[in-house]
Parts: structure tokens; sequence; C-alpha cells
């Protein structure tokens, strides 16, 4: 678009249009062109009665038919207009109106659902294991979220590095991956003492 020759030749479209401008009566613009695609039908693709009547040199007597050339012209209309919308990809409408929680609003519900009154981030080494609340726990190797994965030049690399570890008031502790989904299965593996 921006290069000299696309600039020289909109430059001379430009400079045309305002030569012609006076004269334009027979000259269709851009806009006109659009409307008359989107609005109007070629009388070719119109039916047999609509063309002869266009082109007969004397109008014809209405005797009661003006109700089924209506019909007749509106039928044909909207089947143009099915075909276009047919052509034309609708978005689905529900789709739009769904909205997944943010990450604010699962821990809310964790806190409502389980009554958790402390969170607590706590970093996931990788033996699966971290500390939390003076003990230390091991996060099972069936919890996918958490399991190594190879790249394909031998690295190790992990979804996840972090627990969320939830408090409540009796004491029961509970444990939330990143996406705040419930981690079942963790074990404690002992109490005060360092890796």
């Amino acid at each position: 678009m921006f290069d000299p020759e696309s600039k020289v030749k909109y430059m001379l479209d430009g400079l045309a249009n305002i030569i012609l401008r006076p004269n334009m009566d027979g000259l269709l613009t851009d806009y006109q062109k659009m409307k008359i695609g989107k609005y109007e039908i070629p009388i070719s693709s119109c039916a047999s009665l609509f063309s002869d009547e266009l082109y007969s040199e004397r109008p014809k007597i209405d005797n009661g038919e003006e109700e089924l050339r209506m019909n007749m012209m509106m039928d044909e209309l909207s089947r143009k207009y099915d075909e276009a919308a047919a052509t034309k990809t609708k978005k689905n409408p529900k789709a739009r109106k769904t909205f997944s929680p943010t990450r604010r609003q699962k821990i809310e519900s964790a806190r409502k659902t389980y009554g958790i009154t402390l969170f607590e981030f706590a970093r996931v080494n990788t033996a699966n294991e971290f500390y939390f609340d003076g003990c230390y726990y091991r996060i099972p190797e069936s919890c996918v979220s958490y399991a190594p994965k190879l790249t394909e030049d031998g690295d190790t690399i992990y979804d996840m590095d972090q627990i969320l570890c939830g408090k409540d008031g009796n004491g029961y502790v509970f444990f939330f991956d990143m996406n705040i989904e419930p981690v079942d299965g963790v074990k404690l593996i002992a109490e005060q003492i360092k890796f």
C-alpha cells in the first residue's frame, strides 16, 4: 500500500476524480456501485413478468395482479438475501455470554466452599515436595499438572511450580493447583525438617 507505485496511482486517481467531478452525470462512485449490488436486482435475474412489463411500450392495466407481483418481487428479494446470509458466518450469541471466572473469583469460591481462613502459596521443588505451616508435603506422581515434561532437546520443564495452600478454622488443610483446582492425595511427609 505504501510503495511508490501505489502512492502515485492513488494520487492520479484522486486527481481524475477532481477533474471529472463537474461532469459526473454518467459516472458511478464506488459507494453507488456498492449500493447497487446490495439493494438492486438485475433485470436478467427477475421473472419474465417483470422484464416484460419494463420493456413494454405501454403500461399494462392492473387487473388485481398487483399483490401477486409484489409477492413475487418480495420472494425474489428474500431469496437473494437468504443466499447472502448463508455465506456469512454468524457468531454464537451464547458463546459471547459465557465468562470464565477469574482467579480471584475461584479463590473466593474455594474460601466459601471449604471455609478457608488462610491462603498461602508454597514453592514446589522438582521432587514435588513443598513446605506449608511448619510441615513438609509431597504431591503424588499421579497429579498431571505437577508432572515433569521432557522437551525435544532433552530438558525437563514443569507446568506448575507453586501450590495454593489453605487452612480452615478447625486446622484442616486444603491444596489447590495454580488454576485453583483441588489437588487430591497430597501426603504429609515430615514436620519441621529441612530438605
